[in-house]
């Protein structure tokens, strides 16, 4: 399989990759990442809080309001309402002052997420049909059971991303978004382990939340061209690039 990397296109925004879970290293590297995680985030679990309309927060409904008020929903900065736990993110290492999410930082996560950005970007690589494509690392997130991320577009920073899924308990947690072209509101359950690539398409959001009710960990990455690659490097020298 392999998918148009046009980002103008919008019929192709949210594409499933089941068949990575033939890839008995990838799952192997999934499950070593996920565990390490696991363990670091092992004692935030026991006092994480969400909000107990988190489901009420990423519903079609409240997308309808957030519509209708122009709000800028762009990304983590713009204040989103979310209950997460981040974990070795040098975009913001220090807990959220409004209590959004929780940052932590684990050394023994480094090894584990860079063997699985390894494989990621050889995925990534023959998914698109194109060798000289490189990855930025956009997040290493843990939905602890009751969080969320609310409705948001990442409009500002077009293109494609991937996000690599494991869950305690299948079925429990979803990815939810607004499709650009129908407007219907599509919610993907999470299986076991989940390969997603979505698109952040040119002139049209792609409306998309999250909600757990289990443990959710996912491995977030942003895909470059050397043409984005290289203005990022100048804008910002320090970003983490997998190529």
């Amino acid at each position: 399989m392999t998918i148009d990397s046009d980002l103008t296109r919008l019929d192709n925004c949210f594409v499933d990759l089941p068949d990575f879970r033939d890839n008995r290293d990838f799952v192997e590297r999934v499950d070593r990442c996920a565990n390490a995680a696991y363990e670091a985030v092992s004692p935030a679990l026991e006092t994480f809080q969400g909000i107990p309309t988190a489901t009420e927060l990423v519903s079609a409904e409240a997308l309808e309001g957030i519509l209708g008020s122009n709000e800028d929903r762009h990304n983590i900065s713009t204040g989103i309402d979310m209950r997460v736990i981040t974990l070795n993110d040098p975009y913001n290492p220090a807990d959220d002052p409004q209590g959004r999410y929780i940052a932590l930082s684990d050394e023994r996560c480094v090894e584990p997420r860079e063997q699985l950005s390894e494989l990621v970007l050889a995925s990534v690589r023959r998914l698109f049909d194109r060798d000289d494509l490189a990855l930025q690392d956009t997040g290493f997130i843990i939905y602890p059971p009751g969080s969320h991320m609310g409705w948001h577009t990442n409009e500002k920073d077009p293109g494609w991303r991937v996000f690599v899924n494991v869950v305690k308990e299948p079925g429990r947690s979803f990815f939810r978004y607004r499709d650009p072209v129908t407007k219907e509101v599509v919610t993907a359950l999470d299986t076991k382990h989940n390969l997603r690539a979505t698109l952040i398409p040119l002139g049209e959001p792609v409306w998309h939340a999250i909600y757990s009710d289990t443990i959710r960990i996912t491995m977030a990455y942003r895909v470059l061209d050397p043409d984005l690659l290289f203005l990022l490097k100048r804008k910002d020298p320090s970003i983490r690039v997998i190529q």
